[in-house]
This record gives C-alpha cells, structure tokens and sequence, in this order.
C-alpha cells in the first residue's frame, strides 16, 4: 500500500471515530438534559456543565450542535 492510501485510510478510520465519539456524547447529553428537566422542571447550562463534569463552555457547545 502506498504512503498515501495509508494515509487517507487512517483519516477515514479517524474521521469514523469521531463522528461516533460526537454520537455517544450527544445521547450523554440528551439524557442528563431529560434527568435534569424530570428532577428540576428544567435543564440550565451550570447544572449540565456541573453534571457532566465540563465548562459551561462546552456544554454551551454540545447544546448548539443538538439544536443544530
């Protein structure tokens, strides 16, 4: 195999893993979200963030690419 179909294997390979790493975070999310809404009547960023042991930052994230 040459240098460069190793290369654009390992991409796709790659590319594969994070699309799935990004699916497996959006269902983690999803479901803290409807915990959150069922415990509390509502879901805020903090709670989310404190929840899921990350910034508000990336939560902020994570919950535009849902909506999105």
């Amino acid at each position: 195999m040459n240098d460069r179909k190793k290369e654009n294997t390992r991409a796709v390979y790659f590319k594969k893993a994070r699309v799935q790493r990004l699916k497996e975070m959006a269902e983690d999310y999803t479901e803290m979200i409807a915990d959150l809404i069922e415990e509390n009547g509502k879901a805020r960023i903090c709670d989310l963030a404190k929840q899921m042991g990350v910034s508000h930052v990336n939560v902020i994230k994570m919950v535009k690419k849902l909506i999105g």
